[in-house]
């Protein structure tokens, strides 16, 4: 009998025991199954490879649209002399679109970008401005709306009524034309001021964000993954209706040209383009596939949708939409008029992108969605 029991017990622990063993082995298959991902690995590319040679050469674009318009009034001015400047206008304005999607955290918290760029602009502020007897300094231009300075502000004064001659005749031979020179060099060098100051913010030796970005590595609403999806979310819906569908009367409504972001330089269509790259470097954490990003998350955490990688799914439809946009024919200014059918098909493949980043995306990465539909409106 005593025997019995013995037997009895050291089978109960063998069995205990051997299930804990399985149950182990189970566990560490498991936990090979399923990758760790270093999310900070891609914060750091996403933000050494994207966020920051954006800031520095959005700095370095200003300083030298600032040089160049502080020159003029030495010389008699040329029509050549305001395509060089108008030629570096479009190279901020693009630089800034590199930028511009990340003004999350406590960067967005100082309202900072705001004064880089807000559109549309106010021009009867600014002929009003110039109108006055004010000293039109850099100061005095810091002291004043974002709607009246900055890169509307700027495209305001170099772009006016669309004619290069038009445009030198408003700072040679209107009455006004030394008060405008003003007002343009205090705009141009605010500019190159307040884009020192934004990359300083983020700079890991001065404002420090750099560090905040990198080792907020959760997905609550604090995470910069969180944000930053979100701010790709905005980005694409304003992308895809205010930018791009809005000026051609899409979907019903009248056409309107100067609905778009840069109808005077005509520069819209160029901008929009950028401001996809700019997503997808985000969602790549880079130029390419080669850097850790958004997609090598979701591929780690095994993201599906239906028969295929998430990732893959959503690689694609950034294919789709950067060849609808290459269909659009000419410039945005001209295609609202002559081409609305493209601006149809690229504003509904944008959209399509927008669904799968605020569906898919952000389900899978446990990401809580903060954007609403009148976000980008």
């Amino acid at each position: 009998m005593l025997r019995s029991r013995r037997q009895l017990i050291y089978a109960v622990v063998m069995t205990l025991t051997i299930s804990g063993v399985v149950a182990a082995c189970k566990k560490k298959q498991d936990n090979q199954a399923t990758p760790q991902f270093e999310r900070s690995a891609m914060l750091k590319d996403i933000a050494g490879n994207v966020i920051m040679p954006g800031l520095d050469s959005f700095v370095a674009a200003t300083e030298t649209l600032s040089a160049t318009v502080q020159q003029w009034g030495s010389t008699p001015l040329t029509t050549a002399d305001i395509e060089t400047a108008q030629a570096q206008w479009r190279r901020v304005a693009n630089a800034w679109k590199v930028c511009e999607l990340f003004n999350i955290g406590k960067v967005q918290e100082t309202y900072v970008y705001g004064t880089v760029h807000t559109w549309p602009v106010n021009d009867a502020f600014i002929e009003q401005f110039i109108s006055g007897s004010s000293e039109l300094t850099e100061a005095f231009i810091a002291s004043k709306g974002s709607s009246s300075k900055g890169i509307a502000g700027i495209e305001y004064l170099l772009f006016g009524d669309g004619t290069t001659t038009g445009v030198l005749d408003s700072f040679s031979t209107s009455a006004r034309g030394v008060r405008r020179f003003s007002y343009l060099k205090a705009c141009a060098a605010n500019l190159s001021t307040v884009a020192i100051q934004v990359r300083d913010m983020w700079a890991e030796n001065v404002g420090n964000y750099y560090t905040d970005f990198v080792s907020a590595t959760g997905t609550g609403l604090s995470g910069s993954i969180n944000m930053l999806v979100n701010a790709m979310i905005a980005l694409d819906e304003q992308l895809a209706s205010a930018k791009l569908a809005h000026p051609a009367g899409l979907p019903s409504s009248e056409i309107d040209k100067t609905l778009a972001e840069a109808w005077r330089s005509d520069e819209s269509l160029a901008l929009i383009k950028t401001g996809v790259t700019v997503l997808e470097a985000a969602w790549h954490g880079g130029a390419d596939t080669s850097y850790t990003g958004i997609d090598d998350n979701l591929s780690a955490l095994g993201a599906k949708y239906d028969d295929m990688r998430l990732s893959d799914k959503v690689e694609e439809q950034f294919a789709l939409v950067h060849q609808s946009l290459a269909g659009i024919n000419g410039t945005l200014n001209s295609a609202v008029k002559s081409d609305r059918s493209h601006i149809q098909i690229a504003s509904n493949e944008l959209k399509a992108l927008l669904v799968l980043l605020k569906t898919d995306v952000v389900s899978n990465l446990s990401i809580t969605l903060t954007w609403s539909d009148n976000d980008g409106d």
